[in-house]
């Protein structure tokens, strides 16, 4: 009897599970279509992006296959979507409904029109770069393509296939979060901000490929849950000293420049390199808000709210190297690299608030002013031992990530009338914080039969963290500690030894099966 009881009671779950799934899948629909040039030529590897109509926000996205076609699943909603490709003007559609009489949203075939820019009479036509879809990455090959002359390293990497960008400049692949940006195979060490501002002050002149890893293998870090992007900059192959430079100017009520230096000499068995980037990228926008919200009683408040916000930021980079040919199977090299940041940040919010025959105005001043500083030392060893790829790499590395700033809040209220303020509040914050991070890693990388890729590595590291948050208030303009706001982390983490095998199994159709296995020992040490 019991069993029958249980019996009964597992069929029911099972039944509501169903009806919940099958409820869940009622809910949703498609939306699809297929890209291509002018010419008919079907565009893979394109990026499909859709966005909630009601905020802009992103909501997912997708590539193109191999014939151009893409297919999304989204739940009913208003959307619209943004098509991006290298070499193409973006196409941004309509406002499009996903419901129950409308569940699959068909574009049919979409045209890109290719990227065209007229110089003096004279097109000049964006060349696609090449993407190579290989068994663990996709690469795109930018170097030699027309679309890079003029172009930011950013906006290259904004169009390459699985790429997004939400509206606070995260970076995305295939819709997930959680990516790491790597330049030349080495960690940026740098915030979502950071890095994006970092790039958009770099030319795309500089970049050979990106490449873009939907499943990183045991050589990378366990950072990046979402994917590996790697951006590989360009090698001089050229004996002797060459180098080209490049500057840009805009005004948009704020100056705005780039500038950059890049500078090669190859002689012999050595390959030197200086690679120099300034720029200043200011922002202004005005802001506006009006509410007016009525009581049971009759009375009406009014919100009349006005800002401005003013964003500058001075960005300076450096990258020098050298590498030096032991011999045919053997190079030695060192590099340096230095990436800063002054940051000022203004929004001033003025707030006229009504309530009946009460009026009252607040002035809100906001401030936020910091300088940052990333510097890394690399010094690597690399050994081919055959023809075939098989080789050993050892990196020794050191970085040191700094800031120094604050922001202040000050409101001040006003009567109607009246100039001097009757109450201010103001209160400042400071954030130093400083990190130093030291690491040592070995990889080896073979072939074994032409079908099995063996990668596997041994790495130790040392951080030391050492972040500082100071909150204070102001009274008579004297700036009081606050306590319980307050307070100051240490903390000290040592990975001792990271094993770190893998085996990719693959033939000429793709990958077969991919076998990792970690050993991961780590202490953290802290204190506040």
């Amino acid at each position: 009897m019991q069993t029958l009881k249980n019996m009964k009671t597992i069929l029911a779950l099972l039944t509501l599970t169903i009806f919940l799934t099958s409820f869940a899948q009622a809910q949703s629909g498609m939306i699809k279509g297929e890209l291509k040039d002018n010419q008919g030529t079907p565009l893979p590897y394109s990026n499909v992006v859709v966005y909630q109509s009601s905020d802009s926000s992103l909501l997912t996205g997708s590539i193109t296959d191999a014939e151009g076609k893409f297919n999304i699943n989204v739940k009913y909603g208003d959307y619209y979507i943004k098509i991006s490709a290298v070499g193409f003007e973006t196409y941004l559609s309509k406002s499009i409904t996903v419901n129950a009489n409308n569940s699959t949203v068909d574009f049919s075939t979409i045209k890109l029109q290719e990227d065209v820019q007229v110089m003096d009479a004279v097109e000049v036509k964006a060349m696609r770069p090449q993407v190579i879809v290989e068994a663990d990455k996709m690469v795109v090959s930018v170097e030699g393509t027309a679309m890079a002359a003029g172009a930011t390293a950013y906006e290259v990497l904004e169009k390459s296939p699985g790429v997004f960008v939400d509206q606070d400049g995260n970076i995305q692949l295939n819709g997930k979060s959680g990516v790491q940006v790597m330049i030349d195979g080495r960690r940026s060490y740098l915030s979502a901000a950071d890095l994006q501002n970092m790039l958009q002050g770099m030319s795309a002149d500089n970049i050979k490929t990106i490449e873009i890893i939907n499943n990183p293998s045991a050589k990378y870090d366990a950072e990046g849950n979402a994917g590996i992007i790697n951006i590989t900059l360009k090698k001089n192959n050229i004996q002797g000293v060459n180098g080209s430079l490049n500057a840009g100017y805009r005004y948009n009520e704020m100056q705005n420049y780039n500038t950059g230096l890049q500078l090669n000499h190859k002689k012999g068995n050595w390959n030197s390199f200086i690679n120099a980037d300034l720029s200043q990228r200011g922002r202004i926008r005005d802001a506006g808000f009006y509410r007016e919200i009525t009581q049971n009683n009759g009375v009406t408040t009014i919100f009349d709210q006005t800002g401005k916000e003013y964003v500058n930021r001075v960005i300076p980079s450096l990258r020098i190297g050298t590498d030096y040919d032991i011999n045919d199977r053997q190079s030695i090299g060192m590099m340096f690299n230095v990436y800063g940041q002054d940051v000022y940040h203004d929004f001033n919010i003025d707030t006229d608030l009504k309530q009946g025959a009460n009026e009252f105005i607040i002035n809100s001043d906001n401030q936020i002013d910091y300088r940052f500083l990333n510097t890394q030392g690399n010094l690597h060893y690399v050994h081919k031992l055959d023809t075939n790829g098989t080789k050993i790499t050892t990196d020794l590395n050191y970085v040191k990530l700094f800031n120094n700033g604050g922001s202040s809040f000050t409101n001040s209220y006003f009567q109607e009338g009246n100039d001097q303020a009757y109450a201010v509040e103001k209160l400042e914050n400071e954030n130093p914080f400083a990190y130093d991070i030291y690491s040592a890693q070995v990889d080896f990388e073979g072939k074994l039969f032409d079908l099995i890729k063996v990668e596997s590595g041994l790495k130790a590291s040392h951080v030391v963290s050492d972040n500082e948050l100071n909150f204070y208030e102001l009274q008579d303009n004297q700036r009081e500690l606050d306590p319980n706001r307050t307070n100051h982390f240490i903390y000290t983490e040592q990975i001792f030894v990271s094993i770190r095998p893998n085996h990719l199994y693959q033939t000429r159709r793709g990958v077969i099966f991919n076998h990792q296995l970690f050993l991961y020992f780590s202490q953290l040490l802290g204190s506040s």
